[in-house]
């Protein structure tokens, strides 16, 4: 008999107080994140608003610490921006081109905090800048190197993702990848879908902005009790899928739960990002894809087939195929790892 752990389900909810309590002090009417960077990197001011972006930081810290259904690469993604955005005013700053000053503080918070520095200067200009800028690629290098730097130096952050690298055939896991891709992108789309969905329900409902977090919070911390692995970032349960044989049906169960509840956090304000259940819910994909009984396969396919996954699903919500490859390479410091997730990525 086993015994129910309680404490997710208490630190659901005083995560979700906590934001709800940060709304109503700050009389907030709704959170900024990377949509916000990109949009203040693309005005010819400039402008980031400071306070609300240390404000949603501040958010994102509670529910991500509390255990909510949420990802840290977007909160990073504006923190990074918003800092580089308060530093740009101070008098000891030279007069630097506001998209690059951003671009450069995007790609640091990434460097240091996925240990990722090449996908953090990719994704810079892949989403940020929006284009390659050769007078924008050394400042944004120098921020994205010194933060990883800094970052190692400090034991702030190690590869996440690093297993034994399991050899494999890559022509015959050719057709099972090109499935995982197709899978990956409805997936990608349903998600995206569901997003925008909760967020226009909430809106629409009649429930006050700072009441609402605590919804998901109480869902979160119910499911906690019974799925534990559905909640939280969701790092080790990601490895356990790569390197476990799990059943079709918890990966079925995973996934839908997955998306639900991320739907759920972000819909009604229990803020955070999205990256990190994409990468669960690619993963999972992937792996159920390997356990289809029309797909006979050998064992070793797992690990490709849920990392290739796990890059198409990230690569279409942030919008980054690049990234998403070179975050697989960086992630996993395995070359064949992402040379295979070019395939459903595309």
């Amino acid at each position: 008999e086993t015994e129910l752990n309680t404490l997710p389900f208490f630190s659901c909810l005083l995560a979700s107080i906590l934001v709800c309590i940060l709304i109503k002090i700050n009389k907030i009417e709704r959170w900024h994140g990377p949509a916000d960077t990109i949009y203040a990197a693309h005005q010819k001011a400039g402008t980031l608003d400071i306070k609300m972006g240390f404000n949603s930081t501040l958010a994102s810290f509670f529910s991500i610490s509390g255990g909510a259904s949420v990802g840290m690469y977007g909160p990073l993604v504006h923190f990074g921006g918003t800092l580089a955005a308060y530093l740009r005013r101070r008098p000891f700053i030279p007069n630097i081109p506001h998209d690059i000053i951003i671009g450069a503080g995007v790609a640091a918070a990434i460097s240091a905090g996925f240990g990722s520095p090449i996908a953090g200067i990719i994704f810079a200009h892949e989403v940020v800048i929006r284009h390659f800028s050769m007078r924008a690629l050394a400042g944004i290098s120098i921020a994205s190197i010194i933060a990883n730097f800094s970052a190692k130096k400090i034991n702030l952050v190690e590869p996440i993702l690093v297993f034994d690298e399991i050899a494999f055939d890559m022509f015959s896991a050719f057709p099972s990848l090109f499935l995982v891709g197709l899978f990956s992108a409805i997936l990608a789309f349903i998600f995206m879908k569901s997003l925008l969905l909760t967020t226009k329900f909430a809106n629409n409902s009649d429930i006050k902005f700072f009441i609402r977090p605590l919804i998901p919070g109480v869902i979160c911390g119910a499911t906690a009790l019974f799925f534990p692995e559905a909640i939280g970032l969701g790092s080790e349960t990601i490895v356990n899928v790569i390197t476990e044989n799990n059943g079709i049906i918890f990966l079925l169960s995973l996934l839908i739960l997955k998306i639900i509840l991320t739907s759920l956090c972000i819909g009604f304000g229990l803020f955070g990002g999205v990256l990190s259940p994409a990468l669960l819910i690619g993963v999972c994909a992937g792996s159920i894809i390997f356990n289809l009984p029309i797909i006979n396969l050998d064992n070793n396919l797992n690990a490709v087939l849920a990392v290739s996954g796990m890059a198409a699903v990230c690569s279409s919500v942030i919008g980054g195929p690049i990234t998403a490859i070179i975050l697989i390479l960086e992630l996993t410091n395995s070359y064949e790892y992402a040379l295979s997730s070019i395939i459903p990525i595309a």
